[in-house]
C-alpha cells in the first residue's frame, strides 16, 4: 500500500507501519520515566548507605558517659544536703520554742548550782584574808592539810633568840586569828618547833625544854584571849621535824617555827568539847 503523501508515519525493520510521536509527547514520556527511576531509587538502599553510621560514634558515647552519672550524684548529695538543713531547722525551731515554753512555765532560767564550799575551805579563806588585812602576810602562813589547818608563824616575830617569851609583836599577830580560832570550838594544837643548835644554858637544858616552853606560852596567850582551855595543847618537837636542812642560816631559820594546827575532823571537833 503506498504511503500518503505527508503522512508521519515510519515503517519498522518488517515494512510494517508505525504511527511517528510527536516531539512534545517523546519528552513527556522520557520524564515520566525518569520520575519512575527515582522513586525505585528512593526505595533502594544505597551501598554505601549500609556501611555508614549516620549517628555519633558509640565509643565517644561510652567514653563520655561518667559525666551523667556524675550529674546524678551530685544532685542526689544536693538533695540530701537540702533534705538535712531542712530537718536541722525544724529540731532547732522546735527547741527555741520548748525553751522558751519552759521559761515562761518556771517563770525564770534555772542558774547551775555551785559547788557548795567545804568548811575547811570557808574557814582557810577567812584566816587568809584576815592575815592579808592586818599585813601579816610575811610572818605567817596558811596551809590546808588532810583533815586540818596550820598556820606556820615564824620564830622571829614571836620570840627574842634562844628565850620562850612572847613578844608584843608576837602578841599582835596572834590577836587578829583569836576569833577564828575560838569559833566551832575545834581542837588547836600549838607545836613549838627549833633547829638543831644545841642551847644547853640554865633555863633550857636542851631543845625540848624550849620548843615545849614556847608552845606553852603560845597557849596561854590564847586563852587569855578567849579561846577555851579545853580546845588547846602544847607540844615541843625541838628539831626532830625540820622544814629545811640545818646546813644554812636560811634553813635554819625556816626550821624554827611555832605551828598552829586546827583539827577540821569531826574527832577534832568532839574531843574539844
Amino acid at each position: 500500500m503506498a504511503e500518503e503523501p505527508g503522512s508521519d508515519k515510519k515503517t519498522n525493520g518488517d515494512g510494517n507501519g508505525v504511527a511517528a510521536v510527536p516531539p512534545e509527547d517523546e519528552y513527556k514520556l522520557d520524564n515520566d520515566r525518569l520520575r519512575v527511576e527515582l522513586e525505585e531509587a528512593r526505595r533502594t538502599p544505597l551501598p554505601w548507605a549500609q556501611t555508614h553510621d549516620p549517628r555519633p560514634d558509640s565509643t565517644y558515647e561510652d567514653d563520655n558517659a561518667w559525666v551523667f552519672t556524675y550529674i546524678d550524684m551530685l544532685t542526689l548529695i544536693l538533695t540530701m544536703f537540702v533534705v538535712m538543713l531542712a530537718y536541722a531547722k525544724t529540731d532547732a525551731e522546735e527547741y527555741r520554742e520548748l525553751s522558751e515554753a519552759v521559761s515562761r512555765e518556771m517563770g525564770k532560767v534555772v542558774q547551775p548550782e555551785a559547788a557548795p564550799v567545804s568548811e575547811e575551805q570557808a574557814l582557810a579563806e577567812q584566816l587568809s584574808q584576815t592575815i592579808a588585812q592586818q599585813g601579816l602576810g610575811e610572818n605567817v602562813e596558811v596551809l590546808t592539810q588532810a583533815g586540818s589547818i596550820e598556820l606556820r608563824l615564824k620564830e622571829s616575830i614571836l620570840f627574842a633568840t634562844a628565850q620562850a617569851e612572847l613578844r608584843p609583836e608576837g602578841r599582835a599577830v596572834l590577836d587578829p586569828l583569836v576569833p577564828l580560832l575560838r569559833q566551832d570550838g575545834r581542837a588547836i594544837a600549838v607545836e613549838g618547833h627549833t633547829d638543831n643548835v644545841p642551847i644547853a644554858n640554865e633555863v633550857f637544858p636542851s631543845n625540848w625544854e624550849l620548843s615545849a616552853a614556847r608552845a606553852t606560852n603560845v597557849v596561854r596567850h590564847l586563852i587569855s584571849q578567849g579561846v577555851a582551855a579545853t580546845q588547846l595543847r602544847a607540844i615541843g618537837y625541838a628539831d626532830t621535824r625540820p622544814l629545811d636542812d640545818n646546813e644554812s642560816v636560811e634553813g635554819r631559820a625556816r626550821n624554827r617555827r611555832v605551828s598552829i594546827v586546827i583539827s577540821m575532823t569531826a574527832e577534832g571537833a568532839a574531843g574539844a568539847q
